[in-house]
């Protein structure tokens, strides 16, 4: 008797085991910047239908976000673009690799205090995003204004102006505090999601608003990213499914107010 209630137990055991390890495959945490998102929220009620969970892990600042998929604690992110991740994984040592491509969100740049670049005085602040690649990339939008003139580099910083008649002043800012510091500054570049976020239509809003080309290997593209070793996973592949769908590019367009351009 004592044996077949141990037998029982260890079933009973096993059994548990088999569930917990179920519920957790189909528990799919996303990391991103900010929660409310119509378009993910359109997703996890599909994916519901699959009998797949999906949450989402709100973070405040770029860098966190990758370090959560490298050390396990969501599964993917959906926040940078290429340039971004190619950075972060070089530096930092991370495995992460895209498993899909999203929209490309053009940058602007923006003011409270003057109504064209026509506008830009001597000694004038700029604030632009800190992380490597999208300072690289506002400087670029920067001196595609003639402002400023930078070597040919394909990331540039802040060592790479070459001319700066004005003596403009670079304020380097994570970027998701920059819409704060608008009267403060006399420009700033803005990536269009956290500009959407704080409130504007980049499109009209902006200033300066950048040209991107949807038809090429841009770096600036979007993804959706996952450790290396999980690529694979089959619920991912139901993600993507549904992310590429018309009814998210619809709701894609309707959302960001024109800001992301999806790229499928």
């Amino acid at each position: 008797m004592k044996k077949i209630f141990i037998l029982i137990l260890l079933s009973l055991i096993t059994l548990t085991g088999c569930a917990q390890e179920k519920r957790e495959e189909n528990h799919i945490k996303l990391g991103m910047i900010g929660s409310d998102s119509v378009v993910w929220n359109y997703i996890i009620e599909e994916l519901a239908k699959e009998d797949i969970k999906l949450e989402i892990v709100a973070f405040s600042d770029y860098p966190q976000v990758n370090a959560a998929v490298d050390q396990g604690e969501v599964d993917l992110n959906a926040f940078q673009h290429q340039a971004y991740l190619d950075k972060e994984n070089t530096d930092l040592g991370y495995d992460i690799v895209a498993i899909g491509k999203t929209v490309i969100a053009p940058m602007g740049l923006y003011s409270e205090n003057i109504k064209d670049i026509s506008e830009i005085k001597e000694n004038d602040i700029i604030a632009l995003p800190n992380d490597v690649t999208n300072g690289g990339r506002a400087l670029q939008l920067i001196a595609s204004t003639g402002l400023i003139k930078l070597k040919d580099t394909p990331i540039p910083s802040l060592k790479d102006i070459v001319e700066n008649k004005l003596n403009l002043e670079f304020m380097e800012m994570s970027a998701a505090t920059i819409p704060g510091a608008l009267k403060d500054v006399a420009l700033a570049a803005i990536n269009s999601g956290i500009a959407v976020d704080a409130g504007f239509q980049p499109a009209t809003d902006s200033i300066v608003f950048e040209e991107v080309d949807i038809n090429s290997d841009n770096p600036y593209i979007n993804i959706i990213a996952t450790n290396r070793k999980d690529k694979d996973r089959p619920e991912f592949k139901k993600i993507l499914d549904i992310y590429y769908s018309d009814k998210v590019k619809e709701l894609i367009i309707k959302d960001s107010k024109g800001a992301s351009i999806p790229v499928w």
